[in-house]
């Protein structure tokens, strides 16, 4: 479909070696609050001592993470507002193999964990620690049917994930400047087609005004099979536990 071929052609051509901000989504805001490391030890060395940098702002050394698992395939995908952050994002991005396997992800190639946050095999990652916390409820719902490592990889091909800004950040404040990006206009187009596919399922997890803004949509007042939106007084923590019958008989389980 055009929305799929358009968002990763997107990211295929992204400079893979030098990292930074994609060169089609530059703009003065962006550029003027993030910062650049190129490795843990740059980043250490640069940033660690001063929270204001590695805090409030994006961190062009990583390889942005526009979307997590396959995108065909999966038929369950959270909407969250952007990558969060921590140190170890430098560390895991310094192992050439993982770094490869974000590069596949982002270019869709086959991987056995297309979700690669739910690879087991890189369980010390930030990742893999908020990813499998959030998504515990089923993780223990399929160990019924499947051991551990089987419950992971059965999700890693059937969720994925979309993120409005594609950046790292701890936290941020949404500017309307960001709303200028071709990365968020083209994964909104994919999202507003994942609300009309009715083989999948949208959850919107966090910051549901602020992305019913940049989709044009009022997602509170939207009535679908295929669509759960958090109340604004559940979105921060995001849990997943009152959704997990509907979550699994969608995935007919």
């Amino acid at each position: 479909m055009k929305e799929y071929e358009s968002l990763t052609k997107f990211w295929k051509d992204y400079d893979f070696d030098n990292k930074g901000i994609h060169k089609d989504d530059k703009c003065e805001y962006l550029l003027n609050n993030s910062i650049y490391a190129s490795s843990y030890n740059d980043y250490m060395l640069k940033y660690k001592n001063d929270e204001n940098y590695y805090k409030y702002h994006f961190h062009s050394g990583l390889l942005p993470c526009p979307y997590g698992g396959n995108l065909i395939n999966s038929k369950i995908f959270l909407i969250l507002l952007n990558p969060g952050f921590d140190d170890s994002d430098y560390k895991f991005e310094d192992d050439i193999e993982f770094k490869n396997e974000m590069i596949k992800n982002l270019k869709q190639e086959p991987m056995d964990f297309p979700f690669l946050a739910l690879n087991p095999k890189y369980k010390e990652s930030g990742g893999f620690k908020w990813w499998t916390k959030k998504l515990n409820p089923l993780i223990k719902r399929l160990k019924s049917k499947y051991d551990y490592y089987n419950s992971l990889k059965y999700l890693s091909n059937t969720v994925g994930n979309l993120e409005i800004i594609p950046y790292h950040s701890k936290q941020f404040k949404p500017n309307s400047a960001l709303l200028r990006l071709e990365s968020i206009r083209l994964t909104c187009n994919y999202i507003s087609h994942l609300l009309n596919d009715k083989n999948k399922l949208t959850i919107i997890m966090r910051k549901v005004d602020y992305i019913s803004d940049i989709l044009g949509i009022n997602l509170h007042s939207l009535k679908k099979e295929n669509l759960i939106v958090f109340p604004t007084n559940e979105a921060r923590a995001a849990h997943l536990h009152k959704y997990t019958d509907r979550i699994m008989k969608f995935l007919g389980k």
